[in-house]
């Protein structure tokens, strides 16, 4: 086969997971895969155009074009296109009437591809033409190679993107409230506004001393899971809603590939994984505290967690078995 993705960038986990990933495996098994930016359909020659939700709408032009050339166009989802007033980009969405955009979009291709049977529900009412391929993780390859850093203290790690203040604020006013060896540390430090108020959440309001929280800047997407090795535990906060519920489930998928202990709320997409020996899970915003301090108490039941939740993810999120569909798929098309 030979399939174009157009491509702008490399935009964080949404171009390494739904896009570079799985087709540059796909290129290691014969096929013929080419990025590209170019807005010009003599430029593609092949059976498949795929485009990112993330930039698709230059591409738009593109598509009408290339289906009379007989090229199927797909384009992929990874999330909700309707954003709650909290999130960080809403207003940004309702002046540039970007949800009605997106919808535009699904109806526009032939075919759509997305991350969970949740998110897919919601699209085939718009394009029924959709199938799931999870975000998946490749153990060969070197970034998410496992080597972990010793610590004489339990390490917890926020590892997350800028549009995550409101699950954040789920742990507001527990880092001071534990006790013991511990250290907390936000992965991901920008100079933005936003990264300062992670920042100020985890470092329980600048109360911790500063042998117990650490920033680490932001890393490329090609980088920032070697993060999971500098950590024992990571924490998965996530506000019960519609927009999230319908999110991958990602942050456990890596945790677990990393051989890490979550805490983590129990919502969807989350609590879809979540089994009484492979986390420890949240349901209420007070139980951060109790469930934390429970793994500093007692650190022996790190690993356990960590091995049970990479055996919860280590087959159906490979990247190996979630491409093989995916290549199917691509031929019935």
């Amino acid at each position: 086969m030979k399939i174009t993705i157009y491509h702008r960038k490399e935009y964080g986990g949404t171009g390494l997971y739904r896009l570079h990933l799985p087709h540059e495996l796909m290129a290691q098994w014969g096929h013929t895969i080419t990025f590209t930016d170019s807005l010009d359909p003599k430029d593609y020659d092949c059976d498949l155009f795929i485009a990112s939700k993330s930039w698709f709408v230059s591409a738009n032009t593109l598509v009408p074009k290339l289906q009379k050339k007989g090229i199927k166009c797909i384009i992929d989802f990874d999330d909700y296109w309707i954003l709650p007033q909290s999130h960080l980009l809403y207003h940004s969405y309702k002046v540039g009437k970007t949800s009605r955009v997106l919808v535009d979009g699904l109806r526009m291709y032939d075919y759509v591809m997305c991350t969970t049977p949740a998110l897919r529900d919601e699209i085939s009412l718009i394009n029924p033409k959709v199938e799931v391929f999870e975000n998946a993780i490749d153990p060969n390859n070197p970034q998410f190679s496992i080597n972990p850093k010793a610590a004489k203290n339990v390490r917890f790690g926020y590892i997350a993107g800028h549009c995550h203040k409101p699950d954040l604020m789920l742990l507001d006013n527990t880092p001071q409230h534990l006790t013991g060896k511990f250290s907390i540390h936000l992965f991901g430090y920008d100079d933005s506004q936003v990264y300062a108020e992670f920042a100020d959440i985890l470092s329980g309001r600048k109360t911790l001393m500063p042998d117990k929280f650490f920033l680490y800047r932001m890393a490329s997407a090609r980088a920032y899971t070697q993060f999971y090795n500098h950590i024992d535990v990571a924490i998965a906060p996530l506000v019960a809603d519609k927009f999230n519920s319908l999110k991958s489930e990602l942050k456990m998928v890596e945790a677990g590939f990393m051989k890490k202990a979550l805490v983590v709320s129990d919502v969807k997409p989350y609590s879809d994984l979540i089994k009484h020996d492979n986390c420890l899970k949240v349901v209420h915003k007070h139980q951060w505290v109790k469930q934390m301090q429970r793994l500093i108490n007692n650190p022996d039941q790190i690993e356990d967690l960590a091995e049970a939740l990479y055996d919860t993810v280590k087959d159906k999120y490979d990247l190996h078995t979630v491409t093989r569909r995916r290549e199917q798929w691509y031929k019935t098309l």
